[in-house]
């Protein structure tokens, strides 16, 4: 076959099969870290998790960033605090602003730049799976924190962190994150 027939072949495939061989891999990719449940029909919606299963979640969830925390203590690069900083302002900044989604992103945001600096990079792609499958959670917890009170508190919480992970404390920045992250799980029943 010419180079001039393959190229003309291309758009063929480009609109059919690859397209459609594509959005299935990612359908199963997505079914297989159980963020989506595929149903009959090529129909897929976002997983739907029971109370037991979120709260087995969010005790890996704590235990990750324990870890994370105790190795950013010891490893953090003076890039990676600068960042932790700069996240932990930009949280702040929204909640002094009372913008809750704003300071939730930031708070992710937070929360990703200490796994980070943790420079490990199997504990860095464990979390962000895990944390993808508890986004939701996580979001309800915020907007609980907004609600109850709980706010002012567990953004100021965030400082302390840092402060442990600066001065290489790393069993004092495992312990405010074990404190700071049960306030997820509180809100888990509050509604």
């Amino acid at each position: 076959m010419s180079r001039h027939k393959k190229t003309a072949a291309l758009p063929e495939l480009r609109g059919g099969f690859i397209l459609r061989h594509t959005a299935a891999v990612a359908r199963r990719l997505l079914a297989a870290q159980g963020l989506v449940d595929l149903r009959p029909n090529k129909r897929v919606v976002v997983a739907s998790l029971a109370a037991n299963e979120i709260e087995d979640m969010l005790v890996v969830y704590t235990e990750m960033e324990k870890l994370a925390g105790r190795l950013a203590a010891l490893q953090a690069t003076d890039d990676d605090l600068h960042a932790l900083q700069q996240q932990e302002q930009a949280l702040m900044a929204a909640f002094h602003a009372g913008e809750s989604l704003r300071y939730f992103h930031a708070n992710q945001a937070f929360h990703r730049a200490l796994v980070h600096a943790s420079h490990n990079a199997t504990l860095i792609e464990l979390h962000n799976n895990l944390n993808a499958r508890l986004y939701r959670t996580r979001f309800k917890g915020n907007q609980w924190n907004a609600r109850s009170g709980d706010w002012q508190r567990v953004a100021e919480e965030h400082s302390k962190i840092l402060r442990a992970i600066e001065t290489r404390n790393g069993d004092l920045c495992a312990e405010l994150l074990a404190r700071h992250l049960n306030g997820a799980r509180a809100s888990l029943h509050a509604d």
